[in-house]
């Protein structure tokens, strides 16, 4: 099985990356630390994507993941997108995280009209904090998101599915206190 992965040096990507690795997979990453930089590369990154069975669009730069997305669907078998439960609350985070949330807003609206009509099974995965993000209580563990990964990719049937990792109670009164925005409201 072949995987190419986007942002494959830290966090999600490299968790995945080293994951599939262990698997035996044949995995592509791409990065600025391997010469690609996705703003240079896009193109080439779509070409040598193209035959993969599993393509991780996880960098997150500008609106490159949707334009991945967009290129990539019906041709990959597989994609897994990195969201983020900041595109639900885009229009309160201001002014620093505005941009983030809008961007990843428009993602999932894509992945979910692409739901319906694209030959490709795409899994969108729409994450609050994890494990090493901040100090919490009820972290999403690393090895929760490979766990859901695992599961998605061995049940065929799953044309598509919407995959949501909720905020604790002490991550939705960090943010209250950072910015100021209280999401209980």
């Amino acid at each position: 099985m072949k995987c190419t992965i986007t942002g494959h040096t830290f966090g999600i990507g490299k968790i995945l990356y080293d994951h599939f690795t262990a698997k035996g997979w044949e995995v592509q990453g791409f990065s600025r630390s391997n010469g690609f930089d996705i703003n240079d590369k896009l193109e080439e990154i779509v070409e040598l994507s193209k035959d993969c069975d599993l393509f991780i669009n996880n960098s997150f730069v500008k609106t490159h993941q949707i334009d991945l997305l967009n290129r990539l669907e019906g041709t990959v078998p597989k994609i897994i997108v990195m969201g983020s439960i900041a595109g639900d609350y885009y229009e309160q985070m201001y002014p620093n995280c505005r941009p983030y949330g809008e961007i990843k807003h428009q993602l999932e609206q894509r992945c979910k009209k692409l739901s319906s009509k694209s030959t490709s099974n795409i899994l969108y995965m729409k994450i609050s904090m994890l494990e090493n993000a901040v100090s919490c209580d009820h972290p999403i563990l690393y090895s929760d998101i490979v766990s859901a990964v695992d599961w998605w990719i061995e049940n065929p049937r799953i044309n598509q599915m919407d995959f949501e990792l909720k905020l604790t109670d002490y991550t939705r009164s960090k943010i209250k206190e950072n910015l100021g925005i209280d999401l209980n409201e």
